[in-house]
């Protein structure tokens, strides 16, 4: 249970130790020795509750019978126990802590219980027993307060609470070894020496309490100063050093201190909340005596006496695991009542079961749910913990009375079971259903009144205000502040159209309330059905008059005396989109005119108490646009109006090759009003991780005043654990900084998905002023990570890598390009996010690179990225920002983009999923999202935006403000050479933006690296120049339109962008239909209006008639389209990944398509729709981004028989076979490579065992297509050799496989349908699909009617004796309908 913790720099006191690092390493080995000697503890615990119960075990085997005991004559001996318990508790304790040596005193105590135990097999009559049974509870009740005791003596507070949970879960782990243990004695010792079996019982056992004590001695530690031998001096005064550290952060003090124990007796004596939770512990104690009579419950389920006592021990094992669980889950979670309430609700559930009925399963689980309860029990000493008041006296009193008053529960719950009330224990399940339900009565009435003392303190602090005190209120997030309060003003709003312009939907004078909020226009008028849906049909142009009228928003809030009685008071504005005005009670407060600032408006001059209006008017941003436009220069560009240039708005709102033309406006990201005397105004926290993996983590933040504050920075780890900290870091100057430093070994670092974990640690920053009143309180999570964009020269080829390097380790990035997944933001929520970049995930991609032209994507998204939301996350994350094309560089822009710039690097600095920024033109491909499978929930999936330098997932920001391309093309003032003109008179002023602008705002805030574009070669080299930098391809679908064949020679050292468009899924199709059928047909205007990419008819038509035989029926286009689409971008990620050959020679080291994702229903290159439906593209590069695949190409060598003929020639076909390995380690397979002939039986397969290097890709064979004769004219028509590669382990589990047809497929004549013999079974989970066939096929994809299946293949190859299996979630027993190249449809 050991951790290591990292010191602070600096921290007074190191010295002694030999130095911070030194200190680490000594404080590991003690916790180490620590843990290993009081887990004897567990043993203790096992025993102590053995000894207790063995009793209702003997009972099974004529315990009452032998002792002539009738009756409650039994019940009195379990209940004279706790009598005992409960007297000896409290002086126990103190004696305990007056001798010093626990190693002695507790051991000896076990002694003494073990021979009274051993007695009690002795005894022959109910006085006898009586007598053991009252002085063994006597002895034993020096346990467990001792037990905890001497734990608080060597663990400070961030340590103690797990290992007190463990030390709990130890009488549950009794109950189920108890049981085993008593079988197997009472079972094998009958009449041995002439004793009864249960008197054996109390023999074997107690002797063994009397070994276990007798070593106790020898392990069992003593109190730091007491110790002696087992540790050193040095090491002694490093666990005595601890404790008055962990004091320091307590919230103990001296005046409590002092407090006398007879003090504390009284007050706590005198406290009703102390007496409240007695009783409401007791209750439950009562519930919870079924324990003692376990043995005779499960032999009301009429088996033999060994089997009873051997199916007591599974639930009691569960409810270790669920105790364990639970109260693990309740300190993280830091809430109590419902981890209390919902375990007694189960057992109350248990009960009723038992109490209805005799069925043996049904009383069987009814054990298990009674038995779980116990969750509630440790759970509530914790409550028990927290809750009770200082000063400390008072609490170790409560603590010690609670805990001995409950035991009264024991004594009554002995009486709840009475032999006579058998079998059905009817009246006791009652007994414990009432008691358990007054408990969790109880614990609600505690609930509430703790609410009831935070409001009652809250509004005590703010009637001190008022006399000139401090003030103190909840905060944001609900963190208990005192000084500053933080609401958001998300209610009452409403809003109308304002001006002199067409009225369509809103009437003049109409104030419509929201519906949701922060919100916009478009989503407001829709939920209220006055305007059409622009997704559906031609209805995009049916709202254009939106977005050139203006609109105004506007809410009345009431602020409180105390709230603007602090000094300060802000509204906060996240983000208004984009030309505001905002007035508060009439006074123009703020302008703005970027959609991506922040506001902090002082408004206490303004604000009054009661009623306040806020009114906020937005502008036609269109119209403001143009207006600017003119008052400019208008400049070129490829999407949209050139008015967009001069704008800070989401650039695809006017329109993409994508995306529709719906000009947003309105209050789109949260308001609040925040009042305080002082807060946290600036948070820089860098994780820098060394080439040796030491680490050093700086935080800096800055207060909004200047003053003489104090505060305390703390690192924790995921789990919650301390790892460091300082209590009094000064404050100078408004800043501060805390330095922590970290050897590699001592802390987890954070890995991309399929190389290691995403561990997240968080910065705790709490500030206090001078008199020690707490102001503010921020939490930020952080990773450790080393991050580096690696351009180094290369081996064999010319040019440079430009790869990511993690943690030394170099990856090739396979991934997405990223959308905004919505045309209108405020509809995306946390869960969309989550399933979007779900599918990244089980894609088996590891970057998402953002696009500049949307937003800067919202925390969730990065949140999720990291692996925050408790799971792992994606390790790598790219994203650029984009000004896109010939942004202009005036003053008033480059003011704008430079207040745009600082807070976005400042928001998203901290992300480890964020490893580059970027500026100019498409979005820079940075390691996008790397995540752990385990991260994100399944649901559906969004990928994110930025990469950054530190965290959980990578994400790359690239602020694009001109494109290096488009200055290229149209011979603007572009020399690469020059690195110090300030370019803003140029004929290309962007160049200032994306080479001094935003360079110098990332370098001075963070230490994040920066990439000028995307593309962009860099070197003085052009960004066409595939041997540099990242490379749009797009000369596959524009450009030259070269054959999708040609990708290998079309290669970059890192291609960001490249596709092919394909059609969505039918039903997205129909979507957009709206039910108008006459327009369900490829050619139609609706569907043209749902493809706005330039010539997309000419292009769709160029690359199918190349390369199928295909219908214009509206199914069967879809299916090729989509087809078309999964060959290309497979063959893309296939060829690339191939260039991965090892280091120096990664002449391709990354390949991200162009897009995951829509925003709105659409045809586009996007390989899942915005439905969240996978093209087949989809799965064809999750199959080639497998963490081991195979590949293929086939290619004809014509040999003439000398330089002087063109008629006498030889063809062959040459096959060439590669592997590809993307883990650690080489991979040893078998590579099977079978040859058909698809018109005749003929097949050829080989073996041959193969070794793939490991992170790169291997070449396996390269030779003469099998079964391809040679030859000799062009007007030989070839033999249609299909060619199945596949690589197995060496259990024969197939690791990757792949089929190699011959191309064009249109020249292809397919096997009748009848002789291809495809079947689809479905198996007995209803989900299991098993595909095989007679003969090759190409191209498979399955479907349903009605809603779509979730299917985890699509565009399958199938050939003979080789059946492949997908999951189809959502079948439902529906018929499933396959599609293939040839299937006759064509």
């Amino acid at each position: 249970m050991s951790t290591s913790e990292p010191e602070l720099v600096g921290n007074a006191g190191d010295e002694e130790f030999g130095g911070t690092e030194e200190r680490k390493k000594l404080e590991k080995k003690l916790l180490r020795k620590l843990d290993l000697r009081l887990s004897i503890l567990i043993f203790i615990y096992i025993l102590n509750y053995i000894d207790r119960n063995n009793a209702s075990a003997a009972r099974l085997r004529g315990f009452e019978d032998d002792l002539h005991l009738k009756g409650q004559q039994f019940n009195t001996l379990l209940s004279i126990l706790y009598v005992g318990y409960i007297l000896m508790q409290v002086p126990s304790n103190m004696l305990l802590n007056y001798m010093g040596r626990p190693s002695i005193y507790l051991p000896c105590c076990m002694m003494v219980w073990g021979m009274i135990s051993c007695l009690t097999g002795i005894t022959t009559n109910f006085v006898g027993a009586l007598m053991t049974r009252f002085f063994l509870g006597f002895v034993e009740a020096a346990f467990f307060p001792g037990a905890l005791f001497l734990l608080s003596k060597w663990y400070k507070r961030s340590e103690l609470g797990v290992r007190t949970a463990v030390l709990s879960c130890g009488s549950l782990i009794s109950n189920a070894f108890g049981s085993l243990v008593a079988s197997g004695i009472l079972d094998g010792m009958e009449g041995k020496l002439g004793h009864a079996a249960w008197r054996w019982l109390f023999f074997i056992e107690g002797a063994l309490t009397i070994f276990v004590a007798a070593c106790a001695i020898f392990v069992l530690p003593d109190f730091p100063s007491t110790s002696h031998g087992w540790l050193s001096p040095l090491e002694v005064r490093l666990a005595e050093q601890r404790m008055v550290e962990d004091v320091g952060i307590s919230d103990e003090n001296a005046d409590a201190a002092q407090t006398s124990q007879v003090a504390g007796l009284r007050m706590a004596i005198t406290d009703w909340k102390v007496w409240c939770l007695a009783l409401a512990l007791t209750s439950m104690v009562v519930s919870l005596s079924f324990n003692a009579f376990f043995p005779t419950l499960s032999a009301t389920m009429g088996y033999s006496r060994t089997d009873t006592l051997l199916l007591c021990a599974p639930p009691w094992g569960f409810a270790t695991l669920v105790a364990f669980a639970v109260t693990r889950h309740s300190d993280k979670a830091g809430e109590r009542f419902w981890h209390i309430a919902i375990p007694l609700v189960f057992g109350i559930v248990g009960f009723v079961i038992a109490a209805s009925t005799m069925n043996t399963a049904a009383r069987y689980v009814s054990l298990f749910l009674m038995a779980q309860s116990y969750a509630a029990f440790i759970t509530f000493l914790a409550w028990v913990s927290n809750s009770i008041p200082r000063p400390p006296a008072k609490r170790a009193v409560a603590l010690a009375f609670i805990n001995a008053f409950s035991q009264l529960g024991n004594v009554a719950g002995s009486y709840v079971w009475p032999t006579g009330w058998g079998p059905s224990y009817r009246y006791s399940y009652a007994i414990c259903i009432a008691t358990n339900g007054f408990c969790i009565v109880m614990c609600y009435v505690f609930k509430l009144h703790l609410q009831r003392i935070n409001k009652r303190f809250e509004k005590k602090e703010q009637e001190e205000v008022s006399q000139g005190a401090p003030y103190g209120a909840a905060a944001c997030r609900e963190l208990r502040i005192l000084m500053l309060l933080c609401r958001p003003l998300h209610d009452g709003w409403s809003f109308t159209q304002v001006g002199d312009g067409p009225r369509e939907a809103v009437k003049e004078g109409e104030w419509i309330p929201v519906q949701t909020f922060p919100t916009t226009v478009h989503v407001e008028l829709l939920k209220t059905g006055r305007i059409p849906d622009p997704f559906i049909g031609l209805q995009e142009w049916d709202v254009q008059w939106i977005g050139e009228v203006p609109w105004a928003f506007k809410t009345t809030f009431t602020a409180s005396q105390s709230e603007i009685s602090t000094p300060n008071v802000d509204l906060v504005f996240d983000g208004l989109d984009t030309f505001a005005t905002v007035t508060l009670n009439g006074h123009k407060i703020l302008e703005t005119d970027n959609q991506f600032v922040a506001h902090r408006v002082p408004v206490k001059q303004y604000i009054s108490e009661g009623a306040n209006e806020l009114l906020i008017t937005f502008a036609s941003a269109f119209r403001k646009g143009r207006e600017v436009e003119k008052a400019h220069k208008k400049y070129s560009l490829w999407n949209g109006d050139s008015s967009r240039l001069h704008v800070r708005k989401a650039q695809y709102n006017y329109g993409w090759d994508w995306g529709p033309v719906l000009m947003t406006a309105g209050p789109w990201k949260p308001i609040k009003l925040e009042a305080y005397t002082a807060r946290i105004s600036d948070v820089d926290i860098r994780a820098r991780v060394a080439e040796d993996l030491s680490a050093t983590l700086e935080v800096n933040f800055a207060l909004s005043r200047e003053d003489h504050s104090i505060a305390s920075v703390s690192l924790r780890a995921a789990d919650g654990s301390l790892v460091s900290g300082q209590n009094s870091v000064r404050i100078a100057q408004s800043g501060a900084q805390a330095t922590f430093k970290m050897s590699a070994g001592t802390y987890e670092l954070w890995y991309p998905v399929g190389y290691g974990k995403q561990p997240l640690y968080t910065v705790e920053i709490t500030v206090a002023d001078q008199h020690g009143n707490q102001l503010d309180q921020t939490a930020q999570k952080v990773a450790f990570r080393r991050a580096r964009i690696v351009q180094d020269p290369l081996i064999d080829q010319e040019g440079r890598t430009f790869l990511f390097e993690i943690n030394n380790i170099r990856l090739f990035s396979g991934g997405s390009n990223w959308i905004p997944a919505d045309s209108f933001l405020t509809t995306m929520t946390r869960e969309r996010y989550r399933a979007w970049l779900q599918l990244l995930v089980d894609g088996n991609q590891n970057m998402v690179r953002v696009w500049g032209g949307g937003i800067y994507e919202a925390d969730d998204f990065y949140d999720i990225c990291d692996g925050t939301s408790g799971s792992s996350g994606f390790a790598l994350a790219a994203a650029t920002h984009r000004y896109d094309y010939q942004y202009p560089a005036y003053d008033s822009f480059t003011k704008s983009v430079e207040i745009e710039a600082e807070q976005n690097v400042k928001r998203l600095r901290h992300h480890p999923s964020v490893v580059i920024f970027g500026a100019s033109s498409a979005p820079l491909p940075v390691n996008a999202a790397f995540a752990h499978p385990s991260a994100i929930q399944r649901a559906t999936t969004k990928v994110g935006h930025t990469t950054a330098t530190t965290r959980s997932s990578l994400t790359v920001v690239v602020l694009r403000l001109l494109d290096y391309q488009l200055a290229e093309s149209d011979k603007l003032d572009l020399d690469y050479s020059d690195e110090k003109s300030d370019f803003r008179n140029s004929t290309f002023p962007a160049r200032y933006i994306y080479e001094r602008l935003l360079p110098s705002v990332v370098e001075r805030l963070s230490d994040i690296h920066y990439h000028r574009s995307s593309p962009y070669s860099g070197f003085g080299k052009p960004t066409t120049d595939k041997n540099y930098g990242d490379l749009h391809q797009w000369n596959v679908w524009h450009g030259s339109q070269e054959p999708w064949h040609n990708w290998d020679i079309l290669a970059g050292r890192f291609v960001s962008e490249f596709g092919m468009e394909a059609y969505p899924d039918i039903r997205t199709v129909d979507y957009w239909l709206g039910g108008n059928t006459a327009e369900r047909y490829p050619q139609s205007k609706t569907m043209n209006n749902h493809n706005k990419a330039d010539g997309f008819e000419r292009r769709l038509e160029l690359y199918l008639v190349e390369n199928f035989k295909h219908s214009f029926e509206m199914e069967s286009y879809v299916y090729y389209t989509q087809v078309m689409q999964a060959e290309t971008l497979g063959s893309a990620y296939r060829l690339w990944r191939r260039n991965w050959r090892g280091k120096g020679r990664e002449y391709t080291a990354g390949a991200l398509v162009w897009q995951i994702n829509d925003c709105w229903p659409v045809t586009s290159w996007a390989i899942v729709d915005y439905f969240l439906r996978p093209k087949p593209a989809y799965f064809a590069i999750k199959r080639e981004l497998q963490p081991f695949t195979v590949g293929m190409t086939r290619k004809d060598r014509t040999t003439f028989a000398d330089d002087l003929t063109a008629a006498f020639l030889t063809i062959e076909t040459v096959l060439e076979i590669w592997g590809t390995n993307s883990t650690l380690q080489e991979k040893r397979a078998v590579l099977e490579v079978t040859a058909f002939d698809l018109h005749s039986d003929w097949r050829e397969t080989t073996k041959q065992d193969v070794a793939l290097a490991p992170n790169a890709s291997t070449e396996l064979f390269k030779g003469l297509l099998p079964g391809q004769p040679k030859r000799t004219k062009r007007s030989e028509e070839a033999k249609t050799i299909v060619v199945s590669a596949r690589l197995l382990d060496t259990a024969g589990a197939v690791l990757g496989r792949y089929s190699n047809w011959p191309e064009p497929f249109k020249y292809i004549n397919f096997p009748d349908i009848k002789e291809v013999g495809l079947s689809i079974v479905v198996g007995k989970d209803g989900e299991s699909v098993e595909l095989s066939t007679k003969k090759p096929i190409k191209g498979l994809v399955l479907d349903v009617e009605g809603d779509a299946a979730q299917w985890s293949d699509q565009a399958i190859d199938l050939v003979p004796d080789d059946p492949q299996v997908v999951k189809a979630v959502g079948l439902n027993g529906r018929k499933i309908k396959a599609r293939f190249l040839g299937d006759g449809t064509a």
